[in-house]
């Protein structure tokens, strides 16, 4: 333990620590988040083929309201650092939402954007989780009543290669935050 912040730290791929359990926005860098969700793959892995967090979060900028775009890109950075919980078992984790929202507080302020995240970004998660379901999933159980009235994507998901998902989300990011030197 370091002895000034809670919690022990983990390399970052650019080499940082980085302090889960006590972040500060200055140490959220985009190359990380973008490598490291590029290698994180969605649905616990239960996808036919691997696909990305970070794939996952670049649609997700692309179908959101334009002014929703930054928080389409980032809304699972705190994946990069606390990894992809399935949602069922994110209630049982004790503290872990809590971790989750510090980060992603940090995460707001190190990009400069509104607290709390616009709830067209949490519809837009869940027509993403529905279109996936139905190009990346095996056929299974009906997922229940929330997904009723969801609409899903025209086109079929492809699954990307981690570096390409890291290209495309760091392509993604040049777009959206060109104007900030962030």
């Amino acid at each position: 333990m370091n002895g000034h912040r809670n919690g022990d730290w983990v390399q970052t791929f650019s080499g940082q620590k980085f302090w889960p359990c006590d972040p500060l926005d200055s140490e959220i860098h985009i190359v990380d988040v973008a490598h490291h969700l590029s290698l994180l793959c969605r649905f616990t892995g239960a996808t036919r083929a691997f696909y990305s967090v970070a794939q996952h979060s670049t649609l997700c900028s692309r179908i959101v309201p334009a002014a929703d775009a930054k928080w389409g890109l980032l809304h699972d950075a705190s994946e990069a650092y606390l990894a992809d919980i399935a949602r069922p078992v994110k209630p049982f984790l004790s503290n872990y939402r809590a971790l989750e929202r510090a980060l992603m507080v940090e995460v707001a302020v190190r990009f400069h954007l509104p607290w709390p995240m616009p709830p067209a970004i949490h519809h837009a998660d869940d027509v993403l989780a529905l279109t996936e379901r139905r190009d990346l999933l095996n056929p299974g159980p009906e997922w229940g009543d929330w997904t009723k009235g969801l609409w899903l994507l025209e086109e079929a998901i492809v699954p990307l290669a981690p570096a390409a998902a890291e290209r495309e989300f760091l392509a993604r990011y040049e777009e959206l935050f060109a104007e900030e030197a962030v």
